[in-house]
């Protein structure tokens, strides 16, 4: 991860997640919280940012055990320097 963000035990508004569907270290998707029930999600087939409900990508993409999820949090006090 950049140093832009920071681990995150968080998972309120703003809180990224990276999703690394084959568990290899790779990032293949982020989505960021909205708040209790709602996230955005860039959808590639419909070509737009989605707003969608929390548990949309878990339906979707996480009933394979080998996806990985991070939640980092972006470091203002970094970004504002």
């Amino acid at each position: 991860m950049n140093n832009l963000t920071k681990e995150s035990n968080n998972r309120g508004r703003g809180t990224l997640i990276f999703y690394d569907y084959g568990n290899n270290g790779s990032i293949d998707h982020v989505t960021s919280i909205l708040n209790d029930r709602e996230m955005v999600h860039a959808s590639t087939g419909q070509m737009k940012i989605l707003r969608v409900s929390r548990d949309f990508m878990s339906k979707k993409y996480l009933d394979d055990k080998k996806t990985k999820l991070y939640y980092r949090e972006l470091d203002w006090e970094k970004i504002t320097k």
